[in-house]
C-alpha cells in the first residue's frame, strides 16, 4: 500500500523472510516503524540495529542503510516526507529512535487513516508525520539503549508474544533468564514504563483497532483484551485517548 498526501509518502511494505536488500539510501527523509516480524538493518556506521515493533526510527536525507536477512517474515511503515518541512528535524540525531506510549498510538493512528479514502484521513495523515516529529524533539532517546540490552529485546518480544494472556512476570523473567525485579527495574529504565503498564498498553491498541473494525459489544472486547470489567477499560482507555472507547464505535472503514 502506497499513499501520498501533500508531498508525504506513506507506504506499508512486507518483505518475506530471508529477504537482503543491500546497501542504499532515500533521497527524503523518512520515520519507518516495525508493524510485525523481527528485522534488523546495519546503519551507515556499520552497526547493527535492531528494530522492534512499534519503535520509530528516523532517517536524514540521502542516509545509506542495508537490510539484513531476518528469520521471519515482516510488514513496516515507512513515511517519507521532504526535510524542509521540519527543519528542525536537522538537529535530531539519526541515532535517536521514538519508543514511547505516544509514538505507539500513532502507529494506530496513522493504520486506522490509511484503510480509509475520505478528506479528513488525509488531514490527519499529514498531522500525523509532524506529531511524530514532535514527539522524536520531546521523548527521542538513543538507539543504543537497544544495542547494549539485547535480553530486554527478548523480553519484550516475549512480552509482545503473549500479551493477551494472564501474564507474570516471573514467566517474562524465566524465559529470558532474569530475576524478575531485576527485569523489572532494567525494563522501566530503558523502555520508560513497567512491565505491566507495557501489557496494558498493548492491550488498549488491540483493543482500539477491534472498536473500529467490528460490532462487538464494547464488554465483550474488554473482556477479550484482559480487562476485569468495562467500568476499568473504559476509564483507561479514556485515559490513553482522551475519548471513550464507545465514540469508537463505527462501521469498519472500506479499502
Amino acid at each position: 500500500m502506497v499513499r501520498e498526501v501533500r508531498g508525504v509518502c506513506f507506504a506499508i511494505t512486507c518483505r518475506e523472510a530471508r529477504t537482503i536488500i543491500p546497501e542504499h539510501a532515500h533521497r527524503p527523509a523518512s520515520f519507518n516503524v516495525l508493524l510485525s516480524g523481527q528485522h534488523h538493518w546495519v546503519s551507515a556506521e556499520g552497526k547493527i540495529r535492531w528494530s522492534l515493533p512499534g519503535i520509530w526510527y528516523y532517517r536524514a536525507p540521502s542516509e545509506s542503510h542495508a537490510h539484513e536477512s531476518c528469520a521471519t517474515p515482516i510488514r513496516s511503515l515507512g513515511v517519507q516526507f521532504p526535510i524542509e518541512e521540519m527543519p528542525a528535524l536537522g538537529k535530531i540525531d539519526s541515532r535517536l529512535v521514538l519508543d514511547h506510549p505516544v509514538g505507539r498510538s500513532l502507529v494506530t493512528e496513522v493504520l486506522e487513516a490509511l484503510r480509509c479514502h475520505d478528506p479528513g484521513s488525509e488531514h490527519i495523515l499529514y498531522a500525523s508525520v509532524h506529531r511524530v516529529a514532535a514527539s522524536f524533539l520531546r521523548y527521542g532517546r538513543p538507539v543504543s539503549d537497544q544495542n547494549l540490552r539485547p535480553w530486554l529485546a527478548s523480553a519484550r518480544q516475549w512480552l509482545d508474544e503473549h500479551w493477551l494472556e494472564s501474564v507474570h512476570l516471573t514467566e517474562c523473567a524465566a524465559a529470558v533468564g532474569a530475576h524478575p525485579s531485576h527485569l523489572a527495574r532494567e525494563f522501566k529504565t530503558a523502555f520508560g514504563m513497567t512491565v505491566g503498564d507495557y501489557i496494558r498498553d498493548r492491550r488498549l491498541e488491540w483493543a482500539y483497532d477491534e472498536l473500529g473494525r467490528n460490532d462487538r459489544k464494547v464488554a465483550d472486547i474488554a473482556v477479550a483484551a484482559g480487562f476485569s470489567d468495562n467500568a476499568h477499560f473504559s476509564r483507561v482507555f479514556k485515559q490513553r485517548y482522551g475519548k471513550s472507547p464507545s465514540t469508537l464505535r463505527i462501521a469498519p472503514p472500506t479499502d
